[in-house]
């Protein structure tokens, strides 16, 4: 399980210049595979957010991602959740599917209430037998060799003593030492006078499904059945959030965005259209994906408040908090 083994115990420093979107990003991982700031005991974990690179953020720093800033306005209005990112670079929807086996059952205690899955701009490039099949597309098979080195890396001791010290020293002291520095073509450069297409833009052509269309939308629904039954089975709420990218919407992220409206019609989740309701403009995206700080704080604050229109959070979850804590001693206690 190479990709995840490389995704854990991480303390890196980003060098990165692309347009609208300069500086140093500092960028953890704990041991749980989890973006952190500080870190945080999984069991502690009410919220988790779900996706790939476009919740990851990992060229942005922790304050200004859509998850450090969710988090900070729980803070701020006293909401007792602890917020968890898990967002992995390149997953889709058959990735997320798979990562309660091979990731997140594996997790002592890791019980959250809430998983937001902020998707739909990998699953874009999905085919339709991408989608029938049900490859594990975020891990790697890779040599033996590869193996004992990503385990070596992602768990020794002195590494991560190293990666902490180097980060360390440059906060500081305001150093430069051993930055990761970022090609502008990391996740591919985009047309600099492209059109930014809106919803209405999409939905006015009103667009024929062809038969390739009507595979994909049914596949992609099993696929929303299956991730919202393993959500169900661990005794979590599922919140689903659409995407668009830098060029705004195509048809394929349309299409995407109206299956996951139309599955949490017909199940009775809970689901934000951001596709479709928030103004993200072209300067929001410092690539064809990737939000800038300034995307970062709409998306994050859409969010939040869409959350607290919906009556999702309690501010007396403190109780639950407890409660859980304390069942969570009780399993541990039974299984010595």
């Amino acid at each position: 399980n190479l990709k995840l083994n490389s995704e854990r115990n991480i303390n890196r420093s980003y060098q990165f210049n692309f347009t609208n979107h300069t500086g140093i990003s500092y960028y953890k991982r704990n041991k749980s595979g989890f973006r952190i700031d500080k870190d945080i005991n999984s069991h502690d974990i009410n919220i988790v957010f779900l996706g790939g690179s476009t919740i990851n953020e990992k060229f942005t720093n922790y304050s200004q991602t859509i998850v450090g800033i969710f988090e900070k306005n729980l803070i701020k209005d006293n909401y007792p959740y602890k917020v968890a990112n898990a967002g992995i670079d390149g997953m889709s929807i058959i990735g997320h599917i798979n990562s309660f086996n091979y990731w997140f059952d594996k997790i002592d205690n890791f019980k959250p209430e809430f998983y937001i899955y902020y998707i739909g701009l990998n699953d874009s490039f999905l085919q339709p037998d991408n989608l029938k099949s049900k490859s594990i597309d975020f891990l790697e098979e890779g040599s033996y060799l590869n193996k004992i080195k990503y385990f070596i890396i992602s768990n020794s001791y002195f590494v991560r003593i190293y990666r902490s010290s180097i980060e360390n020293i440059n906060k500081k002291f305001n150093q430069n030492i051993f930055l990761n520095k970022i090609q502008t073509k990391v996740y591919g450069e985009r047309e600099i006078n492209h059109e930014f297409i809106k919803w209405d833009e999409i939905k006015n052509k009103n667009l024929l499904l062809s038969d390739k269309d009507l595979k994909f939308k049914e596949f992609y629904l099993e696929k929303l059945k299956i991730l919202n039954n393993l959500v169900k089975n661990r005794n979590g709420k599922i919140i689903f959030i659409t995407q668009m990218s830098g060029y705004g919407l195509n048809e394929r992220l349309y299409l995407i965005a109206e299956i996951i409206m139309s599955f949490c019609q017909e199940e009775e989740l809970v689901c934000i259209n951001l596709a479709k309701d928030l103004e993200l403009e072209k300067d929001d995206f410092y690539d064809w994906a990737h939000l800038t700080p300034r995307g970062s704080e709409k998306v994050a604050n859409f969010i939040y408040r869409k959350i607290l229109e919906k009556n999702l959070l309690n501010k007396n979850n403190r109780s639950k908090i407890i409660g859980k804590k304390i069942a969570n001693k009780k399993d541990q206690k039974s299984n010595e």
